[in-house]
């Protein structure tokens, strides 16, 4: 394995939803996932548009923004897409490489066959992905209520 596979094996072991999984496991996720390299100002993902990707960065920095309101910041080791490898929905915000970005990226239809409870590692993605989603609804909550304001 090399360098710039074990710092995306240790931020993967990082998210929610797959810290229940063996070093193997995040082996295997990690194979699944391919490098994507972003100019500075490059839109990763828009706000409104139907997502089936997760992304970890590796290196660089982005901004989050929602209805043109910058909400976060992003630095190595920071992901967002989770949902869209289980749920097709609109995304709702924007990312924009402040810099030069490389993340890793993983795909609803490369990540979905291997996922299942029937699969190695398939009930950790889901009870990890229940944990992360749990501890991010009263976020989402309140975003909800911000959007309708």
């Amino acid at each position: 394995m090399g360098y710039e596979d074990a710092i995306f094996q240790m931020y993967l072991g990082q998210v929610p939803m797959f810290q229940a999984c063996s070093e193997e496991e995040l082996s295997a996720v990690a194979y699944l996932a391919s490098p994507r390299a972003l100019e500075t100002g490059t839109a990763v993902v828009r706000e409104g548009e139907t997502g089936d990707e997760f992304f970890l960065l590796m290196m660089g920095t982005a901004t989050v923004s929602r209805q043109g309101e910058d909400v976060a910041s992003l630095k190595p080791g920071d992901y967002f897409g989770e949902l869209a490898l289980f749920d097709p929905d609109p995304r709702n915000a924007t990312v924009t490489a402040d810099v030069p970005v490389t993340m890793a990226v993983l795909e609803r239809d490369r990540f979905q066959p291997r996922s299942t409870p029937s699969q190695p590692c398939g009930m950790p993605y889901y009870a990890g992905w229940q944990s992360a989603f749990t501890k991010w609804t009263p976020t989402l909550d309140r975003l909800q209520k911000l959007s309708r304001e």
